[in-house]
């Protein structure tokens, strides 16, 4: 077995607080379900504006999705802009962008003011063409420029990715860190002075009229309940049941490893492709072995269908930084919507849901804690909108066989989808 495998990179440089399991019920202002970037963001935002929160985490806070993300801290969605002017507008797509800043912007704020060592730099965001079509994702290429400029976005198209040699937009503003160190400095402000952080929890089921999360034999009411899980609580299913056939999962492979510093820029690169779209990260110290994280070769469903796919990411790799040595393995679930936007919002009254970030998680999960803290003081977030759970509630998305076995592309241009259940 591989030295490091099943462990992410930021796993095994970061050591969480722990936690104890809930043992009594109690009745606090917010109920905050998983121990993500979401839900622990929440926790810390509303702890700071003075509510008492309890954070509930079925296994360890960041050793689920969060943990094994790439942490790639951007504000280009998943969607082409162009694309996104098509379905929603200029005006709308603007807002789509400001958000994703937004969530940036905070995150940078967070450190900035709790001085959190977490390697965070601003760096460029790249979307290239892949070397087998090139020539046909050019013109795309070319479009996605025009429509950043039309939308008042700094972006660039270039021939010739430097390190790449292929085509591709350059975005500035965009970042990266470390998604567990950052998270530390959060979640040890939450617990204490009548809120608590709780791990080892699992709710049992939430009662939506009476605002009672159980959790074996205690309960825990609160006027609002937030669903941070990666994917929602069945109950919370319940109370949105298109949902069900408008959200999916697929499973992404990613490996991590160091190499000298060579011809590629440090950055975050995304392939413009369909199928076996494929991600990079590149961390880069002065005097240092660049940080190097790669994934992609996303299916349908659960891992049991890894095969070789981190040997292909492993082949892909050294053939574009021939001296990385591959010290991490690991697959995550990626849950994204039909439409590629998340959902963020009211599911029933007090009961809000954020879930199907796809691949932003780092940004869209700190704005569902932007938006759940407006929410609970009573406000409507700019983008409230653009990511409400109804937006599906009058034309779902039909499950079928078809689809199930052999699921395609939708208009985000990533991945394949597998109905969640």
């Amino acid at each position: 077995m591989f030295e490091n495998e099943g462990q992410s990179c930021w796993e095994s440089t970061a050591q969480l607080p722990s936690f104890p399991a809930l043992d009594r019920s109690l009745e606090v202002d917010a109920v905050i379900v998983g121990g993500g970037i979401a839900g622990i963001t929440t926790a810390y935002l509303l702890k700071q504006a003075g509510l008492r929160v309890a954070l509930l985490e079925r296994r360890r806070c960041g050793s689920g999705q969060t943990g094994r993300s790439t942490a790639h801290l951007t504000a280009i969605a998943d969607q082409p802009l162009a694309t996104l002017v098509d379905e929603l507008g200029t005006a709308s797509a603007r807002t789509l962008w400001e958000a994703g800043f937004a969530a940036v912007a905070r995150v940078r704020a967070e450190i900035r003011d709790a001085r959190i060592n977490c390697q965070f730099a601003w760096v460029r965001g790249c979307l290239h063409a892949s070397s087998s079509d090139e020539v046909r994702q050019r013109a795309s290429l070319t479009e996605e420029a025009v429509a950043a400029h039309a939308l008042g976005i700094e972006a660039a198209y270039v021939d010739a990715v430097p390190g790449l040699g292929v085509p591709g937009v350059l975005f500035d503003g965009q970042a990266r860190l470390h998604p567990l160190r950052y998270l530390t400095v959060l979640l040890e402000s939450i617990d204490g002075n009548g809120s608590l952080v709780a791990e080892h929890t699992e709710v049992d089921r939430l009662d939506a009229d009476r605002r009672v999360v159980y959790v074996g034999r205690h309960q825990v009411r609160a006027p609002f309940i937030f669903c941070a899980t990666h994917v929602p609580l069945p109950d919370v299913l319940d109370l949105a049941p298109h949902l069900r056939s408008s959200l999916s999962t697929s499973t992404t492979y990613v490996v991590a490893g160091t190499a000298p510093q060579g011809p590629l820029d440090e950055g975050l690169y995304w392939e413009h492709r369909h199928r076996s779209y494929e991600y990079l990260r590149i961390d880069r110290e002065d005097g240092q072995d660049d940080v190097v994280v790669f994934g992609g070769l996303d299916h349908p469903g659960d891992s049991a269908a890894a095969g070789d796919r981190y040997s292909r990411l492993e082949r892909r790799l050294r053939q574009r930084l021939p001296g990385v040595r591959i010290e991490h393995r690991w697959s995550g679930t990626v849950v994204e919507s039909v439409d590629g936007r998340p959902c963020i919002g009211e599911v029933a009254p007090g009961i809000y849901l954020a879930a199907g970030f796809g691949g932003n998680g780092m940004s869209y999960g700190t704005l569902a804690a932007m938006m759940a803290v407006e929410a609970v003081r009573g406000g409507r977030s700019a983008w409230a909108d653009l990511f409400d759970p109804s937006r599906f509630s009058d034309h779902p998305r039909e499950p079928d066989a078809s689809s199930a076995a052999a699921p395609s592309g939708h208009v985000t241009g990533r991945r394949p989808h597998a109905t969640v259940a």
